[in-house]
């Protein structure tokens, strides 16, 4: 691996050294990648939180993690890692720069002798990459690359040529060994995610504005996927035609095994016609393009706003879905003009409800409990909004309940099985590490959207009934909301009964810190009764007791103290008392 110092303090990694032994890019350096930068058999990147990578876009900087090699990109909430455009803000676009490849020794359904592989079992990265992935005769579907957690990869992917390209995330041979969950890939001039083979599995991705497809699995792909997020410009499409979910089994069609078996669950794709612009790309084709003998299945899942809803294309495939080997289950296909294709060719022109007799679509549509909605509006997310996207739902959204979980495919702990359909419920777990603006981050420092909270008490929070003290919220950034955990939404409290209290603040891009915690402790009021041991008329001389119920903190209008006190002189009399919490009662009068 070759390192230079820039003028700006960055590092330049070039392509033409691979990283060896252990490797650790920190967050206190920029990083440009040039050429293919390769992670070696063997050998481990370490890439801490908030560390910035940039692309060069003279040399299509990539980074590889070759078959046996090992990354550790583990960002956090509030550090994501970024791989982006070395171009400044303003001036980046679509394939500044590869992507992130990754390869593993999974299984992969690739014959030996042909164009794109090297032996039985094996093939070479598209893009002209030249690495192998695949574990030929002796695959291991649990092999382990590494983390690749809280990242983000914008700008990437390159076409070099049709079909050959780099896409923002390409997964090649991936083992379910291997962790992939919060993701982001943005502005891809390519596919934003690609499985080809493996079997490894991911949680949390986002697609964003990318330029061909959002999800794509080839070459007997059976990991599974679950809380996918994809955003569509309506203006952007790719000449090969773009869809949500595309999957093959291989470039062919053929009946080469492994068969590619993706599982997705807990899906939201919001294709070009969900914010209903007048026009979009006439290059838009499918929310899902299911094709050449796949076993892609989905459940669970909101697919909106494309030219065709589903489209099961080949006999092969729909010959798996009659099997039962492909399943579109509990699924909603929102604001497409045509919500179902069947096909046997490449054309769009085929009678949907029956190809020759053989595979009526509606049938297997309505049989998987699936239901077509004519408007994105009646689904009630927050905000469905190309700049600034929240598909977290309101409350009574029809996406609630009418889950299920019970099909074999999903029946392994890996998915979660919550109460909702579509990738988010109230909460929008795409907040803070994502951005939807990154043409515009200068990038010039360390990503941390970390902050802090705290809450101060302006006066003592144990005090008696009838008090009150303030707490105020305050946080180390500006333009925060603080939410109470009582529900209130303010500033400040002003608090007279007892409460545990605390806030989280959260900023406009959803970034939050939790407040310390102030126990307000109000005591009750003590009661205090005095009575007389006798007649209280009485004759010069005479003298009665009186005395109160309790027994310490008593102080009489004369200024006396105790329980008792003797009396032979006319007057009024009664006391004051003081409890061991400092809470005063006054007596009756005598």
């Amino acid at each position: 691996m070759l390192m230079a110092w820039t003028s700006q303090s960055q590092i330049i990694i070039s392509g033409n050294l691979d990283i060896n032994g252990r490797t650790t890019w920190t967050n206190n350096n920029i990083y440009i990648l040039q050429g293919f930068v390769r992670v070696t058999a063997n050998d481990t990147l370490i890439i801490q939180p908030g560390t910035i990578i940039k692309g060069d876009y003279t040399s299509k900087g990539s980074l590889i993690v070759e078959r046996d090699g090992y990354i550790i990109a583990q960002g956090t909430e509030m550090q994501p890692i970024v791989f982006t455009s070395q171009k400044p803000a303003g001036q980046r676009a679509y394939g500044d720069w590869g992507g992130l490849i990754v390869c593993g020794r999974g299984a992969v359904n690739q014959p030996a002798n042909t164009a794109n592989n090297t032996s039985q079992g094996e093939a070479i990265v598209e893009g002209g990459v030249g690495s192998v992935y695949g574990g030929g005769a002796n695959p291991d579907d649990n092999d382990d690359s590494g983390i690749i957690e809280y990242v983000r990869i914008e700008f990437g992917g390159i076409p070099f040529q049709p079909n050959s390209e780099i896409n923002g995330l390409t997964l090649c041979g991936v083992g379910a060994g291997t962790t992939i969950n919060h993701v982001q890939v943005s502005y891809c001039g390519d596919d934003a995610f690609e499985w080809f083979g493996g079997a490894v599995n991911a949680k949390y991705l986002v697609a964003y504005r990318n330029w061909d497809d959002d999800f794509d699995t080839d070459f007997g792909y059976r990991g599974r996927i679950q809380f996918g997020l994809v955003v569509r410009d309506p203006a952007i499409a790719d000449q090969s035609g773009s869809n949500g979910l595309e999957a093959d089994n291989d470039a062919q069609g053929t009946t080469n095994t492994p068969n590619s078996q993706p599982k997705f669950s807990n899906i939201t794709v919001m294709g070009p016609y969900s914010t209903n612009p007048a026009t979009i790309n006439s290059l838009y084709k499918r929310s899902l393009h299911l094709r050449r003998n796949t076993q892609c299945s989905a459940f669970n899942s909101v697919f909106m706003g494309y030219p065709v809803g589903l489209m099961i294309e080949s006999s092969s495939t729909q010959g798996n879905a009659t099997n039962g080997l492909l399943r579109f289950k509990n699924n909603i296909i929102a604001q497409c003009n045509d919500t179902l294709l069947a096909n046997t060719t490449s054309g769009l022109t085929a009678d949907a409800n029956n190809i020759n007799g053989a595979f009526n679509i509606t049938n297997f549509f309505n049989g998987g409990n699936n239901t077509k909605i004519n408007d994105v509006a009646s689904l009630m997310f927050k905000n469905v909004s190309i700049t600034q996207p929240d598909l977290s739902l309101m409350d009574g959204s029809p996406l609630y309940g009418n889950t299920d979980y019970s099909d074999s495919y999903l029946s392994d702990s890996f998915f979660e099985q919550v109460n909702y359909r579509g990738a988010f419920g109230s909460e929008n777990w795409a907040a803070c590490w994502t951005e939807f603006d990154p043409q515009n981050n200068p990038y010039n420092a360390a990503i941390n959207n970390g902050f802090t909270a705290e809450i101060t008490a302006s006066g003592n929070t144990s005090f008696c009934q009838g008090q009150s003290v303030e707490i105020q919220a305050t946080a180390s950034v500006d333009n925060v909301t603080f939410e109470w955990n009582n529900g209130a939404i303010s500033n400040s409290q002003t608090v007279s009964e007892s409460n545990m209290l605390s806030v989280v603040a959260t900023q406009s891009n959803g970034c939050h810190a939790n407040s310390n915690e102030i126990e307000v402790v109000v005591f009750e009021n003590p009661t205090v009764a005095i009575e007389a041991l006798g007649n209280t008329s009485l004759c010069t001389g005479s003298t009665v007791e009186l005395i109160s119920n309790q027994s310490t903190g008593n102080v009489w209008n004369d200024g006396t103290t105790g329980d008792n006190m003797i009396v032979a002189e006319t007057g009024t009399y009664s006391l004051t008392y003081t409890d061991a919490n400092g809470c005063t009662a006054q007596s009756n009068e005598i």
